[in-house]
């Protein structure tokens, strides 16, 4: 039936901004006249709507500088001039205008607003994280936390290295180059003392939901079919490291920012980190990047001296990924 209909719309659906975007619950309106406003104590909730008829909805939690994510849902969605329909749901909704929407419950009205102001990579990260959650089947309750310091970083790092080029490009002088690179180097350990110390202060909600996501991590399948191919010395794709990557953020969300500010990581230097950050062995890394194992221990040595600027082991650059 969803499908159906969907076709009908489709040609509505093409002529007008309508539902497409994100918005966020204002004020619900109870029968005895009572209004609810929203975010109650940093808490409200969000719905993502695309043009391929996905909604996808979730609970916003603000703890301090985090955010917490906890998916409700993602269904499909019809609309047409002025009335949306649900999937599996009798609610309506109906557009007031470009900026506002209402829906229209058994017992009780919600004004929802459109949001204008996240960016691109946000709207994605919800996508992913409530689309993820869902398809895994996991009806549970689970709180995930959003990267935005990560991102945040991430901005800096890139504006930093920006200012680093216009200075090279204009004065061109060796000793001024040295000079902005050990300045890059000094002003990246300290951004990581800021991320740990913003790391050592959050909240016990922040640092139990990353205890339960690293959890629940080592424990899932995804986890146990990376280990039985890591233990078989099978070479991973492209797209074996992206997954990768992206279940690490999920867990540790300023582990990569913290890393690239730190240091221009090659490819095969950052894939050691990843797999030094999910407890694997150095010789089960040699395996897997087709490299000698003293390769592995040489890398490790050199990225300790890079970014410390001391001769270190390799079992202490070991130490410095787990902590991150």
């Amino acid at each position: 039936m969803i499908a159906t209909l969907s076709l009908v719309f489709c040609a509505k659906q093409d002529e007008k901004e309508g539902i497409a975007g994100v918005w966020i619950l204002r004020e619900i309106n109870l029968p005895d006249g009572t209004i609810q406003n929203y975010p109650i104590d940093g808490t409200s909730f969000i719905r993502l709507y695309d043009n391929d008829n996905t909604y996808y909805y979730a609970e916003l939690m603000t703890v301090g500088k985090e955010t917490l994510i906890v998916p409700l849902r993602k269904s499909q969605y019809l609309y047409s001039d002025t009335i949306y329909k649900e999937e599996k749901n009798d609610d309506n909704l109906y557009m007031k205008d470009d900026t506002t929407m209402i829906l229209q419950c058994q017992f009780f009205t919600q004004t929802w607003t459109r949001v204008t102001t996240m960016t691109e990579e946000k709207k994605q990260e919800i996508r992913d994280i409530v689309k993820n959650h869902i398809d895994n089947k996991n009806v549970n309750l689970t709180q995930y936390v959003l990267s935005t310091t990560e991102r945040d970083l991430r901005s800096q790092v890139l504006l930093f290295h920006y200012i680093v080029i216009i200075l090279i490009l204009t004065v061109g002088a060796t000793a001024l180059y040295t000079f902005h690179l050990h300045k890059q180097k000094k002003s990246m350990e300290r951004k990581l003392n800021i991320i740990e110390e913003e790391k050592e202060n959050r909240p016990q909600l922040i640092n139990d939901a990353i205890r339960k996501l690293e959890d629940n991590f080592f424990k899932s399948e995804y986890y146990v079919s990376l280990r039985h191919n890591i233990e078989a010395g099978r070479n991973m794709t492209d797209k074996d490291w992206t997954d990768l990557e992206q279940k690490i953020k999920g867990i540790y969300p300023t582990f990569s920012s913290t890393l690239y500010g730190l240091y221009n990581f090659s490819p095969i230097e950052y894939q050691v980190c990843l797999l030094l950050k999910i407890h694997t062995s150095p010789s089960e890394i040699a395996n897997v990047i087709n490299k000698d194992i003293s390769t592995i221990s040489n890398i490790r040595r050199r990225l300790y001296k890079k970014v410390f600027d001391k001769e270190g082991s390799a079992k202490e650059w070991d130490d410095f990924i787990v902590s991150l």
